[in-house]
């Protein structure tokens, strides 16, 4: 079974003396693949509003992290934040074992999202796969388009049926 449900029983921790243990909050961490344009990252984390974002990225990519935590404090205040730089961000096998791991440490902590719009086409299939394989929430951020090239102003973060 997945890690963000399941049929297991949901059993209450204890400190050991019977008593409920205190949870931590629990946390909605987004884990997005960020290509060349940053707007739709913005729009799935504007959208979603995690607690936490893991920005999966190449050397390049990574330039726009700052760019995209700098416009999203502006509407969402205390995301914490941290980039995963890729190795071959075009070898969809290393892409979704990392992803998976990601998703996996993250898991414990509460809700997973992903949001697969941004990066390689490699980079979109690892990370799709690994939420598929992982059970975590999966989007993509999308709007009209008018031909096969790019997508028009105006887009919208869905979820997906996986």
């Amino acid at each position: 079974m997945g890690v963000n449900g399941g049929d297991e029983p949901h059993l209450a921790p204890t400190d050991g003396e019977g008593s409920p243990a205190v949870e931590p909050r629990a946390t909605k961490s987004l884990v997005v693949t960020v290509g060349g344009s940053p707007d739709p990252i913005v729009t799935a984390i504007e959208t979603l509003r995690p607690d936490h974002c893991v920005f999966v990225c190449t050397e390049q990519s990574r330039q726009h992290v700052d760019g995209i935590v700098t416009k999203v404090s502006q509407k969402l205040t205390g995301l914490t934040h941290e980039s995963v730089v890729l190795d071959d961000p075009d070898d969809p096998d290393a892409v979704l074992r990392r992803c998976s791991q990601e998703i996996e440490r993250l898991a414990p902590s509460g809700q997973v999202l992903v949001d697969y719009t941004g990066g390689t086409k490699s980079m979109s299939a690892g990370l799709l796969l690994a939420a598929v394989l992982d059970d975590a929430d999966i989007y993509v951020t999308s709007a009209p388009r008018r031909n096969d090239t790019a997508v028009d102003h105006g887009q919208a973060t869905s979820p997906v049926a996986a």
